[in-house]
């Protein structure tokens, strides 16, 4: 197992967040997709462990920089517990160095 770190903006709040989390060491080698679900899933059940959230990605892509994989996408957060408006963010995720 790897450690990532996923840097995630509010667009609405103004707010940044930075977690950490654990995945395969190949994670980076897979599709955005599929490493947006391993974060979502280990924020879900680990980090907000109190939260029901679904979310919808708008966009998603990897680009390969000097200090490795790094994976950004766009989206709408939506937490079944806050009866408000779903938030938009955007998230990077790259290995921890």
């Amino acid at each position: 197992m790897s450690r990532f770190t996923a840097n995630m903006m509010s667009a609405d709040r103004g707010t940044e967040e930075k977690y950490s989390f654990e995945g395969p060491d190949d994670l980076l080698s897979k599709s955005p997709i599929k490493v947006l679900k391993a974060f979502f899933e280990t924020v879900e059940g680990d980090i907000i462990p109190k939260a029901d959230i679904d979310y919808e990605i708008n966009a998603a892509f990897k680009r390969d920089t000097a200090m490795g994989p790094v994976v950004t996408a766009m989206g709408t957060l939506h937490l079944h517990d806050n009866p408000g408006p779903a938030m938009p963010f955007m998230v990077m995720i790259s290995a921890d160095g």
